[in-house]
């Protein structure tokens, strides 16, 4: 390769992963539900992305394509500890929502977390605390009922409504914008 082409391949590379670095990452969280591990994987996808770029198709998804990497490394690091995987059914629907999430974001030239954003705003404060608390600070439930002076099974159930209230908000706002 050129090193012209090379510059190109790295600038592009460099564009795609500023614009869906945190999409490509969120979806690695919900495959492995651990943020350490999953900013590891999405770190070895990358890798494993730029190295193969002139397999990649210009006119293809770049974040569809790291998604397809980064759950290869899942499906592969369950495998090698004999564990049991997400099914295909699960990840499909996962899938799924991703696109919708970047079929949102051509029609509506409006980032999913902006959405996100405009849709936890609605939140009474004692929700958006939680929420903060859990993703933000990235406390466990149980200090962060600690810290709230609740039980901990309420905080998971809480947090379990919140995400509802906050999907079905993203939901009709998608739908509005897509349809």
């Amino acid at each position: 390769m050129s090193e012209s082409a090379d510059s190109t391949k790295l600038a592009f590379f460099e564009e795609q992963v500023t614009k869906h670095h945190k999409k490509v990452l969120a979806y690695a969280m919900s495959l492995y539900g651990n943020a350490h591990v999953a900013e590891e994987v999405v770190q070895e996808a990358l890798i494993t992305a730029y190295k193969r770029m002139d397999k990649f198709e210009f006119d293809g998804s770049f974040p569809a394509w790291v998604r397809g990497i980064v759950r290869m490394k899942y499906l592969e690091l369950h495998r090698n500890k004999r564990e049991i995987a997400l099914g295909d059914e699960i990840i499909d629907i996962v899938d799924r929502e991703y696109q919708q999430w970047e079929e949102y974001e051509e029609s509506s030239n409006q980032g999913i977390f902006s959405l996100l954003k405009k849709c936890s705003d609605k939140l009474p404060d004692s929700d958006r605390k939680i929420i903060m608390m859990f993703y933000h600070d990235r406390k466990r439930c149980q200090e962060i009922a600690g810290s709230l002076q609740l039980n901990e099974a309420t905080v998971r159930k809480r947090l379990e409504r919140i995400r509802a209230v906050l999907k079905q908000c993203i939901d009709k706002q998608m739908k509005l914008v897509i349809e």
